[in-house]
């Protein structure tokens, strides 16, 4: 069960080849945003306030490596450690968060980019 999951997660990662680093960073956000409850405001604070404490804490031992380290796979710090690894150490601001949750997803549902994001994206709810 195990290596299906990573297998479909380097699979998606594979497909993201392709896609700029601004929307990774969108998706990451979008994806934590579905760890908290509320609204887009609240969960931006909520966002922003995670990633902020990573970003002073653990970040500064996990910043160098290279991939995910084991013990965050299929968690929030997955994401967190994904997202300030998109964007070069550089925290997203709340405002920004908050932009990215009020735009809707601007790809199609039947694209093979959009279909990996799916798979992946299943795979954190499990």
């Amino acid at each position: 069960m195990l290596n299906n999951l990573y297998a479909l997660v380097n699979e998606a990662e594979t497909c993201w080849l392709g896609e700029t680093a601004a929307k990774r960073r969108q998706h990451y956000v979008r994806a934590l945003a579905k760890h908290f409850p509320g609204s887009n405001r609240k969960k931006a604070r909520m966002i922003f306030n995670h990633l902020n404490r990573y970003s002073q804490a653990r970040w500064q031992y996990d910043k160098d490596k290279p991939i995910v380290p084991e013990k965050y796979r299929n968690t929030r710090s997955e994401l967190l450690f994904r997202l300030l690894k998109e964007n070069n150490g550089a925290l997203l601001q709340e405002e920004r968060i908050r932009q990215i949750l009020g735009v809707g997803e601007d790809r199609g549902t039947n694209s093979p980019t959009s279909r990996c994001h799916n798979e992946y994206e299943k795979s954190f709810a499990r």
